[in-house]
């Protein structure tokens, strides 16, 4: 696994469901008074997925806590997340401290939140205050996840009926092979972007996926293309949420074979 670390500052990157800085690295707050969504008990209204063997804040160094999504509370051993990357560019090689994977959430999983803390930090603008939540899984898994992704992802206020987009119901098709108790094999056909090398043995090798996996030797019609066999979902699903992280643009296809 590449364990280089990378000394240089970043900027702070803002987006929906993860909130990254480049400054102080994220602490835990108690809130002062309880928001309305401790004890609260949900049904997840479409599938999801658990990112886990996360590095908590307090084990890695201050670049990897600030420019990864990593652990704050003590309790969490896994954090909620879309069944499709939000930022691919926030985990690189040099970051990657732990072998991550990734799990599958079924729809209509049950959670009650148990806790909620503020993660506080201080960046360049000033502090930064985030209200996040502590879930309980009918399973017994506890993970931490921010109130938005909780409101937008598993709360569904509104009673909308979610639906998943392409590339996530492309996923989820392709992971529904695993039920029958198989291994699924797909064609993946790279795009190639200037300046970037196709390694997908290296990826496989950064994740400890090297057990998980197959890569046939037998290629597939597309050029550059690579036929692989995942063992079992997490391999398949760690590749397909970071694959793009390392540089592996394209497309994925069932094989027939």
């Amino acid at each position: 696994m590449n364990m280089k670390l990378l000394h240089s500052k970043n900027c702070i990157i803002l987006f929906v469901f993860f909130i990254i800085s480049c400054d102080g690295v994220p602490k835990r707050h108690e809130v002062k008074t309880n928001s309305i969504y401790l004890g609260m008990e949900v049904s997840s209204p479409q599938p999801l997925l658990y990112l886990k063997n996360l590095p908590h804040v307090e084990d890695v160094p201050k670049i990897i806590a600030n420019n990864t999504i990593i652990l704050v509370d003590k309790g969490a051993t896994r954090r909620i997340a879309n069944l499709r990357n939000p930022c691919a560019g926030c985990l690189r090689p040099e970051y990657l401290t732990t072998p991550r994977r990734l799990e599958f959430i079924p729809e209509g999983t049950k959670f009650k939140v148990v806790d909620e803390y503020m993660s506080y930090r201080m960046t360049a603008l000033g502090s930064s205050q985030i209200p996040m939540l502590i879930l309980k899984d009918e399973n017994g898994n506890i993970s931490e996840t921010s109130i938005i992704l909780f409101e937008v992802e598993l709360s569904n206020p509104q009673g909308r009926k979610l639906s998943l987009g392409r590339e996530e119901s492309k996923t989820f098709k392709m992971l529904r092979k695993f039920e029958s108790g198989g291994r699924v094999t797909i064609n993946y056909c790279p795009k190639v972007i200037r300046g970037t090398s196709i390694n997908v043995n290296k990826f496989f090798d950064d994740f400890d996926l090297e057990n998980d996996v197959k890569i046939h030797k037998t290629k597939p019609l597309c050029k550059n293309g690579t036929t692989i066999t995942f063992i079992n979902p997490e391999s398949f699903l760690t590749a397909r949420f970071y694959f793009e992280a390392w540089s592996l643009y394209g497309n994925w296809y069932l094989s027939s074979s």
